[in-house]
């Protein structure tokens, strides 16, 4: 395995990982911790154009453009899509939605403001499951991720006159 001196950082390890399981969606972030990191360091003309070709790479990744789609009164949170992140698969389809809360919540050591989730929606079923979710400290899915949970949920049937049915019509393209 290659080392190099400025990706042997906790911090960035976990901006990679949190990048893989968005799938560069927080390129942007990735790409200001490098540069602020080589503020402080000098590089040679290898670790330049090591950086220089994963800046190019990073570069290229979209980033969510959350849509709202509605508000939970229950948990006081407003939920949002991320369409452009739609993949559909024959009758299922995977996307990201994030949950923005009023007030920080506390299921974890430490508090989060949003939680952005990958699923998976089976649209002729009407169930779905949970690929991924990022818990963050700050709304919109900003600022540090509190919890990362890269595993699946099993499957299970959407509730009516939910969020989540307004998430499996948004996704599935159903009215």
């Amino acid at each position: 395995m290659l080392h190099v001196g400025f990706f042997s950082n906790a911090d960035l390890h976990k901006k990679l990982k949190i990048a893989a399981i968005e799938q560069d969606i927080t390129a942007s972030e990735i790409i200001e911790h490098l540069l602020s990191r080589l503020l402080n360091k000098g590089l040679d003309m290898f670790n330049k154009i090591l950086l220089a070709i994963l800046l190019a790479i990073l570069s290229n990744g979209a980033m969510a453009e959350w849509k709202y789609i509605g508000t939970d009164a229950e948990v006081d949170n407003n939920f949002y899509i991320d369409p452009t992140s739609i993949k559909k698969q024959g009758s299922k389809v995977i996307v990201w939605h994030l949950s923005d809360f009023a007030s920080p919540q506390t299921d974890f050591a430490k508090p989060y403001s949003s939680a952005k989730s990958k699923v998976a929606i089976d649209c002729k079923k009407e169930t779905m499951k949970y690929l991924a979710a990022l818990y963050h400290e700050g709304h919109m899915g900003k600022g540090g991720a509190v919890e990362i949970v890269n595993a699946e949920s099993s499957e299970y049937p959407i509730p009516p006159d939910t969020n989540l049915e307004t998430l499996m019509k948004a996704a599935c393209g159903k009215k």
